[in-house]
């Protein structure tokens, strides 16, 4: 059954649909648009018309369209505060039949966090989510919410002081706490946009911001020769995204006042929460503003993410895998004697590539080339990069031509260690090697690969084709190569 999720935001209007209410169900549709929201209530009569409402009536559209039952709608800062909130959301219920429910600053915090949890595992910092109207804090210890607050320190509302100062900032922000923090988690668009051009500064070789991570001293130094690196590159001016003044400014105090030392940066946020919070809540289930009864509530959440496999569940979900549809395990049994330093980490990459690979066999061989890897590098999916890069080399070797190995190969060498380059390698050969022998799909292994002191002895059901033995040959010295390195 699939719902949707739409959220009124400061500066723009989002919505998402989702196949089913799962935390790793497939998300088939999401979309923003850029909405004034404040011009729209600064009107004397707002019930007019405005590109606000045709932004929901847009998204209305395309519900009904793929045929969406239930729709969860939330608001945030352009909401909470303003006096004419309560007759923009009955003329959205007149209008639409939508209700929309308006989240204080602890809900919208906390929301936002357990969203960045669905895509970022083992959170453990400060996070901070920066929206137009506000910016909200929230302080994690090892997965565990301790604390929110919700500040009024939105982009637009510091458009509209005269002066502002990173001392103002730090000011309002050492109200929350004095605490250090290794890490610090960035959610929302004005940050994204320092991220993706400091990625273009560095020449980072993927696109995809979401749990980009690096030094916070590097971003201080990179703030510090904004201005200078803006008029020597030509790809900012040309640019339809433009850095935000007081986004950077916020950022510095950030790193300053938390004594922060590593940046990660989340494309998972309030809607990804949202949409959580339907999983696990009743559709008329009242929020708690209280952050101990926000977390007994979602107790069950938290214990899912600790102790599913993340990773196997969202490559599942993603292909709609059936428990019988392979024997994982017996590729893990055969593939992890083979690698360098293997744990449970890895098993998880074997058991993603297997399920992938499975899903490439109804597409045309002339697209299957590249599309998956693509894919895994530039969505949204809730992986590390370290994980993005090592599931596309594993499937270009195992499913691509030369021309995208090749691509995807100069991409994991500037990433990923040695060893983990290695091991890749090593998956996504043994892989090709089940294709040539067994075919596609991969169900289960019809011969084994023992380890006989350096060398890999193949035994097979079944002898093998003059031409298919010679090939199966060629790809055991590349891993007998691959095995010889030693960090």
């Amino acid at each position: 059954m699939y719902y949707a999720v739409m959220d009124i935001g400061s500066n723009a209007i989002r919505a998402a649909i989702y196949k089913n209410l799962n935390i790793a169900s497939a998300k088939i549709y999401s979309d923003k648009f850029k909405a004034d929201i404040w011009s729209l209530l600064e009107c004397d009569d707002i019930d007019i018309t405005h590109q606000s409402y045709l932004i929901i009536e847009h998204f209305i559209h395309i519900f009904n369209r793929i045929g969406v039952k239930n729709v969860k709608c939330v608001a945030t800062a352009v909401l909470r505060w303003h006096h004419k909130a309560l007759i923009f959301k009955d003329i959205i219920q007149q209008r639409y039949g939508i209700d929309i429910e308006i989240l204080s600053g602890e809900q919208e915090a906390y929301l936002t966090t357990i969203g960045l949890m669905l895509g970022i595992p083992d959170v453990d910092g400060i996070v901070a989510d920066l929206g137009g109207g506000s910016l909200e804090l929230i302080e994690v210890r090892q997965s565990k919410i301790i604390s929110c607050t919700s500040l009024q320190l939105g982009t637009k509302l510091l458009n509209n002081l005269k002066t502002i100062s990173i001392d103002f900032i730090k000011e309002q922000i050492q109200k929350f706490s004095n605490v250090g923090y290794q890490n610090l988690y960035l959610i929302g668009g004005a940050f994204r946009i320092i991220t993706r051009f400091y990625m273009m500064f560095i020449n980072y070789p993927l696109i995809n911001t979401h749990n980009f991570r690096v030094q916070a001293n590097n971003i201080l130094l990179y703030i510090s020769e904004l201005d200078s690196i803006e008029n020597i590159n030509s790809s900012y001016r040309n640019s339809k995204f433009k850095v935000n003044a007081h986004a950077t400014m916020i950022l510095q105090a950030l790193i300053e006042v938390f004594n922060i030392k590593t940046v990660v940066v989340s494309n998972y946020g309030l809607k990804e929460g949202v949409h959580v919070r339907n999983c696990f809540l009743s559709n008329n289930e009242q929020l708690p503003a209280d952050v101990t009864k926000l977390n007994n509530s979602f107790v069950n959440f938290f214990h899912t993410v600790e102790n599913d496999n993340m990773l196997y569940k969202y490559c599942s979900k993603l292909v709609n895998l059936q428990e019988d549809d392979c024997y994982l395990e017996q590729y893990v049994k055969m593939i992890s004697p083979l690698l360098i330093q293997p744990n449970k980490a890895i098993e998880q990459i074997i058991r993603a590539s297997i399920i992938l690979v499975n899903y490439t066999q109804g597409i045309d061989t002339l697209f299957r080339t590249s599309f998956l890897s693509e894919y895994i590098l530039t969505s949204d999916l809730p992986f590390s990069h370290s994980q993005r890069v090592i599931l596309s080399l594993v499937l270009a070797k195992a499913v691509s031509d030369s021309k995208s190995v090749l691509r995807i190969t100069k991409i994991a060498k500037q990433i990923l260690p040695k060893t983990d380059f290695c091991n890749s390698m090593i998956i996504g050969t043994v892989i090709s090697i089940a294709k040539d022998i067994d075919g596609h799909p991969l169900k289960s292994p019809s011969f084994l690969l023992p380890v006989n002191y350096k060398f890999i002895e193949l035994s097979t059901t079944s002898v093998l084709p003059k031409m298919i033995w010679t090939k199966v040959v060629r790809k055991l010295k590349k891993i007998c190569s691959l095995r010889s390195y030693r960090q």
